[in-house]
């Protein structure tokens, strides 16, 4: 987080004092294990997805596979 603010600063070259604080606000604010657990969710959903639609692809071709809908990791 400390290193996104400086950064930020440097950007901006500290111009406008009032949209730094006001980035630096949102960034200390903002819930990031909520958001990377957000992310996380929707690329395991897609995963999920993605393997289904593959074994549904699979046994249409007369694959002997059983199909897996769950995904392993859970």
């Amino acid at each position: 987080m400390v290193i996104v603010y400086f950064a930020i600063c440097n950007a901006t070259l500290a111009s406008n004092q009032a949209k730094v604080s006001t980035i630096k606000y949102m960034i200390e604010n903002a819930n990031l294990r909520g958001l990377l657990k957000e992310i996380l969710y929707e690329l395991l959903k897609a995963d999920d997805a993605f393997r289904t639609w593959e074994a549904l692809r699979y046994n249409a071709h007369g694959g002997d596979e059983i199909l897996t809908l769950r995904s392993p990791r859970r």
